[in-house]
């Protein structure tokens, strides 16, 4: 969000309450914090577009391009649901004042379900940037802000604070569908294949896989549990991780211990010629 957008929502909401002003303040710390994850990634999306866009690998761009936005609907998912939980007592180390601890909720739980749509914009961003498109990445900006933050919050602030966190999440959804607009006119010109990919299919292809993973290694260990299993692979798959690490944790302790003895073995070869 830029500059300019936080003074008008900040300005909207002084407006309404000091302590909604207070409140946003909370907010944005908390939100920092928890967009890392999203913030780090799109970081790394950049310069790894960049690099294979100069050696013209864009099997690899195309690659970076669905790990940026499977990662944001993940992350964005992940991140709503735990601060529908966890808001309250999270708001409270900021604040002591119900108020204020009050409207920091109230926001999270309005904006956190557009985070997956600002996760897939803030990724747009990134990989325009790698692709030196930066255009793009500016005109996505801009849109966001002037087309969608500040007409939406300022219709919202008609119904209060709460109106105007309700323009912030839908600022967000807009923001997100026209940053993925953007990505996917892209893909049409630049990758013919990628761009006749289903996105819906392949998020359903990722969640059969997640749940099949899990059922085979509930298989395998309900299988071979008795100690009769016909491979190491299965044997180890069949172990539970505590005894996995504690063999890893052996096997280091003995490659240590042959390592210490070879090494005085060369050197009292070495000192004898």
């Amino acid at each position: 969000m830029t500059a300019l957008s936080l003074m008008y929502l900040t300005w909207l909401l002084a407006r309404q309450s000091e302590l909604a002003v207070a409140a946003y303040g909370v907010a944005g710390r908390i939100e920092t914090l928890l967009m890392i994850g999203v913030l780090a990634t799109s970081t790394a999306v950049t310069p790894f577009i960049a690099q294979n866009k100069g050696a013209e690998k864009t099997s690899r761009i195309e690659q970076a391009i669905v790990f940026g936005g499977k990662s944001s609907t993940y992350l964005g998912v992940l991140l709503c649901l735990l601060l529908y939980l966890f808001i309250q007592p999270i708001a409270s180390i900021f604040s002591d004042k119900d108020a204020v601890i009050s409207y920091t909720a109230n926001y999270f739980y309005i904006v956190s379900l557009s985070f997956v749509f600002y996760g897939l914009y803030i990724k747009a961003a990134a990989i325009f940037n790698g692709l030196k498109l930066t255009t793009n990445s500016l005109k996505i900006s801009a849109v966001r802000s002037f087309a969608f933050t500040i007409p939406l919050t300022l219709i919202g602030s008609y119904w209060g604070v709460k109106g105007i966190f309700i323009g912030v999440a839908l600022s967000n959804v807009f923001a997100g569908f026209f940053a993925s607009y953007q990505i996917r006119n892209l893909e049409r010109k630049e990758f013919e294949n990628f761009s006749k990919k289903n996105i819906i299919r392949d998020y359903l292809d990722d969640f059969k896989w997640s749940v099949g993973k899990r059922k085979m290694d509930k298989a395998l260990v309900k299988k071979y549990k008795k100690g009769k299993e016909p491979n190491d692979v299965l044997f180890w798959l069949s172990r539970p991780p505590s005894e996995r690490l504690l063999a890893l944790e052996q096997i280091r302790q003995s490659y240590n211990q042959w390592k210490i003895w070879y090494s005085i073995r060369i050197s009292k070869s070495l000192s004898s010629c």
